[in-house]
């Protein structure tokens, strides 16, 4: 299932069940739910609502997700089309407002990884991109390693973090 809304079309709220589910820049006023595998391209805004993939996510171009006092919850994988060539910001002020369950990157490596403030990261697994990777919430982490395989920065100085397991980190760029 392909959905490309006109500029135009703001929608109360997406729910889409498919196999297989690709987008290209979504807006709407509430909630965006796909229950599937999901290819995301472009801009995602849910103006306050949340945003959920329930399946394994591939970015098919750069992406943003800004969902303003809602949660954006990625329950699979997310990994890019092709190695460091894609990126990600997901853009929400709650707390708690970024959940990845999964790994990111494991399979095919982001270019870059971005989260905003304020609010909070829940890391699942570990993350692995090509350049580099800035987690400006406060993340939230058990036994995870940061990757960055071409060597870019890797950032996490938010005074809450909260990792209770071992972290790996990894890159020939700097750490902070």
């Amino acid at each position: 299932l392909a959905l490309k809304p006109q500029a135009q079309m703001l929608l109360t709220s997406l729910t889409v069940t498919a196999p297989a589910i690709s987008m290209a820049s979504v807006s709407t006023n509430g909630l965006q739910q796909y229950n599937g595998a999901a290819s995301l391209n472009g801009t995602y805004s849910t103006g306050g609502g949340n945003f959920n993939v329930t399946g394994a996510t591939t970015l098919a171009g750069t992406s943003t997700v800004s969902v303003g006092a809602g949660v954006a919850t990625f329950t699979g994988a997310v990994d890019g089309a092709s190695v460091g060539g894609q990126s990600l910001a997901v853009n929400s002020s709650a707390a708690n407002g970024e959940a990845f369950v999964s790994t990111i990157g494991a399979t095919t490596a982001l270019l870059s990884i971005t989260t905003d403030a304020p609010g909070s990261v829940s890391l699942g697994g570990s993350v692995t991109t090509t350049g580099s990777q800035t987690f400006n919430d406060a993340v939230n982490a058990g036994t995870i390693t940061l990757t960055s395989s071409g060597g870019g920065t890797i950032s996490a100085t938010n005074a809450a973090n909260n990792f209770t397991g071992t972290v790996g980190l990894s890159t020939g760029g700097t750490a902070s």
